[in-house]
């Protein structure tokens, strides 16, 4: 699938933010023996970002209904 426009710049800079969010030293931070619901703390932060990552995902993977790449012929024609 080609990637125009928004889309692109879109998934770059998300692709960064997630570099950068899950980079060691910044995971650090949230590196503490306290636990949310029953999960250790950097356990939980490292699952929910990356569920949050795969929601991005399918949100800006999903297609727009009024493409101009969506072009379907008349069935008269075949």
């Amino acid at each position: 699938m080609k990637r125009t426009g928004r889309k692109r710049e879109w998934s770059i800079t998300f692709f960064c933010l997630g570099l950068i969010l899950l980079f060691p030293p910044l995971l650090t931070i949230f590196n503490n023996p306290g636990f949310i619901f029953g999960i250790p703390a950097t356990y939980f932060l490292l699952f929910c970002l990356w569920g949050g990552m795969i929601l991005v995902i399918a949100l800006g993977a999903k297609r727009q209904r009024n493409s101009p790449t969506d072009f379907k012929p008349p069935k008269d024609i075949l």
